[in-house]
């Protein structure tokens, strides 16, 4: 929930929720509704949370101290409760969805609408949404990455949906080759999720940015390891395709392109005229 918190309000201070006040509810839904004696599992303890949270809520704002029940923890100012609302009824939303697919990838994606970066993937490159009869709601995005080394800006290598070897301080180019296939209206979520020990270090897992048609993003790499730029199409908040493009990164050394050759492998000859 603090991680939620933490995304979900993201230039919107005024309307996160306090750690202590997360905490205490939780707390409450667990104690009151009995979970810690349903032996759930981590998924379906989650979204019992979130919905007694939201009715909660829905019936008293006031969110008492464990310690001094005549202090209300609750501190976020009245008008930004609708922004609150709003944000607490799409985590609703997303557990709702989580709790009707029969499957881990679908639950991941519904969960990703509301954790980002926070929640991982499923280890898939690809992953097709279809209907009920099986079709397929779109073709997937195939992605071209142009890497460019810096001092001095130079392209060293193009890939197409994955970057099988990159170095540190690279910029990176991502654009969608076949933009026809996606439908109109739709947007695009490009998300950066991170890994490996470096990234750890920092506490940088990972940012979004979403764009109503944006067909390219432009990264950086910073951090040895193996992360992901995963472009999802989303249209009317439901997801019609997902391609996952690994990028990664390692110790790799670009040389300068046409650097002078050394003088011992040129051959002078001289033009003699008749």
């Amino acid at each position: 929930m603090k991680g939620w918190a933490a995304v979900a309000f993201d230039g919107f201070s005024d309307s996160r929720p306090s750690s202590i006040v997360l905490t205490v509810l939780v707390a409450e839904a667990f104690a009151g509704d009995g979970l810690a004696d349903r032996n759930l599992d981590d998924e379906d303890a989650l979204i019992a949370v979130i919905r007694s949270i939201d009715a909660r809520l829905c019936a008293s704002l006031m969110v008492r101290n464990p310690v001094d029940t005549t202090e209300n923890l609750n501190r976020i100012p009245e008008k930004n409760w609708p922004k609150f609302f709003e944000a607490l009824g799409l985590l609703r939303d997303a557990a709702d969805k989580a709790a009707d697919s029969d499957e881990e990838s679908g639950a991941a994606l519904a969960w990703s609408e509301v954790f980002s970066f926070l929640m991982p993937l499923p280890e898939a490159d690809e992953v097709e949404v279809v209907d009920l009869s099986g079709r397929a709601l779109m073709v997937l995005p195939n992605i071209q990455i142009e890497v460019y080394a810096r001092n001095p800006k130079r392209l060293i290598a193009t890939y197409m949906n994955e970057v099988s070897t990159i170095s540190k301080n690279c910029d990176l180019k991502f654009r969608i080759t076949n933009p026809h296939v996606v439908p109109q209206y739709a947007t695009i979520e490009w998300t950066v999720r991170n890994d490996g020990k470096e990234a750890d270090a920092v506490g940088d897992l990972g940012h979004t940015r979403i764009m109503s048609m944006g067909f390219e993003a432009e990264r950086s790499t910073s951090y040895f390891g193996k992360h992901y730029m995963d472009c999802v199409i989303r249209l009317s908040g439901n997801i019609f395709a997902v391609r996952r493009v690994p990028v990664n990164v390692r110790a790799t050394i670009y040389p300068t392109r046409n650097p002078p050759k050394p003088f011992y492998t040129r051959i002078q000859s001289l033009l003699r005229r008749r």
